[in-house]
């Protein structure tokens, strides 16, 4: 008979035992060792064996201060360690997981470089296979993520944020200054905490105003899938690549003129929407949707709606 403080979880042939108290004392370690005590015995009897070197200890606890402890099981002491690993999840004495996030992360590191290899920003396979390539990360970035996703700190998020963010760069065949909401969102790539969160940080984040206000509603954008992304539209909805208000952003230019008009700033809106260099072009597009002008406002339901390949307008 077990105390009423512990549980027994088990899987297969890991088991965990959970004593719980409100403060940590001598009396918690007392139940411990009995309830393993009582429990080597009917392993026992049952001709099994406790395998000493692999059974490790963990507090859960905010404290600072009195969080650790150490339990003597067959002559041998096993004192709690900062965190275990247990199925494959790496459990902290916080539940925050972010030596989880960062193992995983690195483990995925190496798939992405590889991966990047043979995804290009120019040319190379189309989206939907490379949205294919780039998922093989995916499994082991989403494990036991509806057991982290309530308590899992911004560290371990950000871990994740990075990994994730590396793969959708080359699904997108965009630059590494896109942000992370921009990425994940163009590619209809559900980002890997929870998205109802992640959705509110689309809509507030200042760096994303103009893909924010050219793909809008984003619920409509997930649903599309008549279209793909690609070089030139990527350019288009984050406005990152050859105009000149970003190459003079990273310095990369001393203005952000147009070279061969020498006049007016060339921003992606200036040239989807404005620019005289694409107007027969624009004209073409306008008559052919049935639109009278072709707007920011309204680019994004015009790729949606119209049921029209994305490469026939970018």
């Amino acid at each position: 008979m077990l105390s009423p403080q512990v549980q027994l979880m088990a899987f297969e042939d890991d088991v965990a035992i959970i004593c719980t108290c409100e403060i940590l004392c001598h009396m918690q370690e007392e139940i411990m060792k009995i309830t393993i005590s009582r429990i080597i015995r009917y392993i026992t009897e049952n001709g099994l064996e406790l395998a000493i070197h692999k059974t490790e200890v963990l507090v859960l606890s905010h404290r600072r201060k009195h969080n650790s402890i150490s339990i003597k099981i067959d002559g041998h002491l096993i004192s709690s360690k900062p965190n275990i690993n247990y199925l494959g999840l790496q459990v902290d004495s916080r539940m925050k997981f972010s030596n989880h996030a960062e193992l995983a992360s690195e483990r995925a590191t190496t798939a992405v470089k590889s991966l990047n290899i043979i995804m290009p920003n120019f040319g190379g396979p189309k989206e939907c296979y490379r949205w294919l390539i780039a998922s093989v990360n995916n499994p082991r970035l989403i494990y036991a993520a509806q057991i982290r996703q309530d308590t899992i700190s911004t560290k371990a998020i950000n871990y994740l944020k990075a990994i994730q963010s590396r793969s959708t760069l080359r699904v997108i065949c965009a630059y590494r200054t896109i942000s992370y909401n921009e990425a994940t969102n163009i590619v209809w790539y559900p980002p890997l905490y929870l998205l109802p969160k992640e959705k509110r940080e689309w809509g507030n984040a200042d760096n994303d105003r103009w893909t924010f206000r050219v793909i809008g509603n984003i619920r409509k954008w997930y649903s599309c899938k008549h279209g793909q992304a690609s070089y030139f539209l990527t350019q288009v909805l984050i406005g990152h690549g050859s105009f000149g208000h970003y190459l003079k952003r990273f310095k990369i230019r001393k203005n952000d003129n147009i070279k061969l008009l020498r006049a007016a700033n060339d921003t992606v809106e200036h040239a989807v929407c404005n620019c005289d260099a694409w107007f027969n072009a624009r004209r073409t597009l306008c008559i052919y949707l049935g639109i009278d002008e072709l707007l920011p406002d309204n680019l994004s339901s015009l790729l949606v709606t119209a049921n029209i390949p994305f490469n026939r307008y970018f």
